[in-house]
């Protein structure tokens, strides 16, 4: 129960900037730096614990949708991601 309450806090916590709109925004712009810009925010929102974030950093890894991420260590981030 606690854990559950701790996480609800992190998630929901009072942080400096809402990261998964910003990232909703720079996602949409459609350009390759907009994207760029919304898989650090994901990126940062899923190390805060936010699981939307997780799952759209792992459905982009996975599905390709990102042309600038061309990385031999691909699947490791995939996994990372998908196993949260």
């Amino acid at each position: 129960m606690a854990v559950s309450f701790y996480k609800l806090v992190a998630e929901r916590g009072a942080w400096e900037e809402d990261l998964l709109r910003d990232a909703e925004i720079a996602w949409m712009s459609g350009t390759d730096a907009g994207k760029d810009i919304a898989m650090l925010k994901w990126w940062v929102a899923a190390e805060r614990g936010y699981e939307i974030a997780q799952n759209n950093l792992a459905y982009v890894l996975d599905q390709g949708l990102l042309q600038s991420l061309n990385s031999p260590n691909l699947y490791l981030l995939i996994l990372l991601f998908l196993s949260r």
